[in-house]
């Protein structure tokens, strides 16, 4: 159904997501810059798992090393 847990969080992601690409687009600071697009690419990856339910073969949600470049 449309008020589904899986599309508020399918919303949140990309909102965030949205949010960083527009701070990214006027950051001056080139490691910043490229620390966000990390950011932005783990959420992605991140979606893909969330829509496929974690069935995904090329994305599954359980890579520490996600969690911990986000954190």
């Amino acid at each position: 159904p449309k008020d589904a847990l899986i599309f508020d969080l399918l919303g949140t992601i990309d909102d965030l997501s949205s949010i960083i690409g527009m701070v990214r687009s006027i950051c001056s600071f080139p490691s910043v810059s490229k620390d966000l697009e990390t950011i932005q690419c783990c959420l992605f990856e991140m979606g893909a798992c969330v829509a496929a339910k974690n069935r995904s073969s090329r994305f599954i949600f359980d890579d520490s090393s996600l969690i911990l470049t986000l954190e």
